[in-house]
């Protein structure tokens, strides 16, 4: 579905939202970076989305991108697919999305989910105008446990995957017709 540079944007936007997280690239040739805020990092989170930001102004970031595999870490563990949990502390889940916040804000609202579930998580976004990816924060609060916590996330998660999805098709729809009438037009 995601372009080698979208999974850039969502990866780093998520790395860089969520504190105490890493990152850890491995390149092509064999080279290890550890991206973070660590004094042993290769590099820091912030300085990486802006790399990430500026690539993406070259015309071409894919290519830049295309044999580097991005591992999230530190503080975070992978959950489920692109849902990843804190390790220790705090009961939360975080996942990076596409979607415009409004878009992500109006979709977690109407959830379809058992509504007590509202009163034991909140729900935070975390926009990156910058890297143009809203990440999503779910806690657990007032009794919540990691399994409330993990429900919504995956509910929420799978919401906005679906609207990227259906956001995807009708782009790729929208282009092929307008192709079509090109073709047609210079007939």
């Amino acid at each position: 579905m995601n372009t080698v540079f979208e999974r850039l944007r969502l990866t780093v936007g998520l790395a860089h939202a969520v504190s105490g997280a890493t990152l850890i690239v491995d390149t092509c040739q064999g080279d290890r970076l550890e991206v973070g805020a660590s004094p042993n990092a290769d590099l820091d989170l912030c300085t990486m989305r802006r790399s990430v930001i500026g690539s993406a102004r070259l015309g071409r970031p894919d290519d830049a991108w295309a044999d580097t595999n991005l591992t999230i870490g530190g503080l975070l563990d992978r959950h489920r697919g692109d849902i990843h949990r804190r390790r220790f502390g705090a009961i939360e889940h975080w996942f990076a999305t596409l979607l415009h916040p409004g878009h992500v804000f109006d979709r977690i609202e109407n959830l379809d989910a058992d509504p007590n579930l509202a009163a034991l998580v909140e729900v935070n976004l975390k926009p990156d105008p910058g890297l143009g990816v809203t990440v999503v924060a779910v806690r657990a609060v007032a009794g919540g446990t990691e399994e409330h916590v993990a429900e919504v996330a995956e509910i929420a998660y799978a919401a906005c995957l679906a609207d990227e999805l259906e956001y995807e098709t009708q782009t790729r729809s929208l282009r092929a017709t307008a192709r079509t009438h090109d073709k047609e037009g210079t007939r």
